[in-house]
């Protein structure tokens, strides 16, 4: 039996182990169940912590990985979701699962007005940060990010792994 094992953004590792609890199909490409054991479980914490009421709604800022999960997982639970992002592709695929969109682009620094629009002026009960720190225009993460990539494969591993 194998188990997928993230370690860090970069390696991901399949090992043999006895029994993992969750039975995968030995046909498909391991990395394909990184997302069962990284991305859902991170986006639904996301969603449980925002603390949407019951038939409440949520705005979810990026649609990234976690993001687009987020939202899946928010409109899944029976809430009402606006996902805003500025990347034409991710706004469309979760257009097409039947979740509201904003795109930053068109609304600029008018989104909280763009989103009480949308919500009879109160705007959405919860909020989810999915934007990530290598988001458009932070200059530091920006940074910190080519710089790591010039280090060797060696130096830029994760020293811990579980």
């Amino acid at each position: 039996m194998k188990a997928v094992t993230w370690q860090g953004k970069r390696d991901v590792s399949v090992e043999e182990v006895p029994d993992p609890g969750i039975r995968e199909p030995g046909d498909a490409d391991d990395t394909r169940y990184l997302f069962l054991s990284d991305v859902l479980p991170t986006a639904w914490q996301a969603v449980e912590y925002a603390g949407v009421p019951e038939g409440g709604s949520v705005t979810v800022l990026g649609l990234g990985p976690i993001g687009d999960m987020a939202a899946r997982v928010a409109h899944h639970r029976g809430f009402r979701v606006i996902g805003v992002d500025l990347v034409p592709e991710r706004l469309d695929r979760v257009a097409a699962r039947g979740i509201e969109t904003i795109d930053l682009r068109a609304v600029g620094d008018g989104l909280a007005d763009a989103i009480r629009d949308r919500t009879e002026g109160r705007c959405t009960d919860s909020v989810i940060e999915a934007v990530g720190m290598e988001a458009h225009g932070s200059p530091l993460a920006a940074t910190a990010q080519r710089m790591a990539s010039y280090l060797p494969t060696r130096l830029a591993r994760p020293r811990w792994t579980p």
